[in-house]
């Protein structure tokens, strides 16, 4: 091997510039008031976390997963956390979002489902099993899905519905989203 190999003329060979570790900062500052012990008082803590790690653990709380149903599984979800590109009715052929913009609760709420779609490019059909969209109404589901089907709310979904969205539920469908 040649005695040179990495190296241009006399300079050392460069070290891997891997992704740095960013962090973040939290300070919390105790109270003027408060009496603590001597070496902490008004004082301050710094805590840092990986800003990596910080991330994840505040979207794994607050973001919901993109819906994942079963074919043949009908589920309620709200609009705001399904995939950007979701935007028409898979039942009714309109737009989910009228001029790009999610509208207020509760047609906020979709449908979702995992049925085989089939497209035609040119002369060739192609099928695949992937997710549709409905409105959150019975007439766009039968459209495309002529049997009785039943509907549920995912659990991870609870937390984010407002009185609204379960009103809506409860008048439209006769579900319990308590």
């Amino acid at each position: 091997m040649p005695a040179g190999r990495g190296r241009k003329g006399n300079k050392p060979p460069r070290k891997r510039q891997g992704k740095q570790a960013q962090t973040t900062t939290t300070t919390i500052i105790t109270r003027p008031g408060l009496q603590s012990t001597p070496n902490f008082a008004n004082s301050s803590v710094h805590v840092t976390v990986p800003a990596e790690q910080q991330q994840q653990q505040h979207t794994a709380i607050t973001t919901p997963p993109y819906p994942t149903p079963v074919p043949g599984m009908f589920i309620i979800y709200l609009l705001h956390f399904c995939p950007p590109k979701t935007s028409v009715c898979y039942g009714c052929s309109q737009l989910l979002k009228p001029s790009g913009v999610i509208q207020n609760p509760p047609h906020d709420l979709v449908i979702v489902s995992n049925m085989e779609r089939e497209w035609h490019d040119g002369n060739m059909v192609h099928r695949k099993y992937s997710n549709v969209y409905f409105h959150c109404c019975c007439e766009c589901v039968r459209k495309r899905y002529c049997s009785n089907f039943y509907i549920s709310i995912p659990a991870c979904m609870l937390n984010f519905l407002k009185p609204k969205h379960k009103m809506f539920l409860g008048e439209t469908f006769g579900l319990n989203a308590a």
